[in-house]
């Protein structure tokens, strides 16, 4: 027993040497490749294109106004993507008559079943930057541009939008974007 124990803390002293050593190595390559990515920002005209997508559920009476509150973007290069999850309504309908690339659940999947469809549609249509737009009209246009440059750094795999910290969520109802970039 004795001697199975002095392998067994043989063996252990080394492995625990390893790690640590591993550690090191994985921090201090991760801090070159930071340093490296900070000297080589994208140049400012760099704008990767953009997927816009929205979940909606019976949002007839407000999909119209987001999805043009789209237009008063100045990012150039942007598609929206509606996923429909078995609205009662006429959300599909307007989507539709907008022009809009839509998909539509033949039973409901709820919220976050509607989510999955959205990013898995993005990427099937070989979104690299996704920003998700719910439908209420609360989302200002304006944080795409920021948001996919900041993803586009490669400093970030995610940011994530507040309209409550913008005071945006006293003036109407509520929104929250997300933005997601995929590599």
């Amino acid at each position: 027993e004795a001697l199975l124990t002095e392998v067994i803390a043989a063996l252990l002293i080394p492995i625990a040497v390893l790690a640590i050593m591993r550690a090191i190595a994985v921090v201090g390559l991760g801090r070159v490749h930071l340093a490296r990515m900070r000297k080589q920002p994208p140049s400012e005209d760099f704008q990767p294109p953009v997927s816009v997508v929205v979940p909606a559920y019976n949002e007839a009476t407000v999909i119209e106004q987001a999805v043009r509150s789209l237009a008063a973007s100045d990012y150039p290069e942007f598609e929206v993507l509606v996923v429909d999850d078995h609205s009662s309504d006429a959300t599909a309908e307007i989507s539709r008559r907008l022009g809009l690339t839509l998909f539509v659940h033949e039973r409901n999947r709820g919220y976050g079943g509607n989510q999955k469809t959205c990013y898995r549609e993005a990427l099937r249509r070989g979104a690299d930057i996704v920003v998700m737009l719910h439908p209420d009209y609360q989302y200002p246009p304006c944080l795409i541009g920021p948001m996919a440059a900041m993803l586009a750094s490669g400093l970030f795999d995610i940011v994530l939008g507040s309209r409550i910290l913008g005071g945006i969520a006293i003036t109407a109802g509520m929104i929250l974007a997300l933005v997601v970039s995929f590599s």
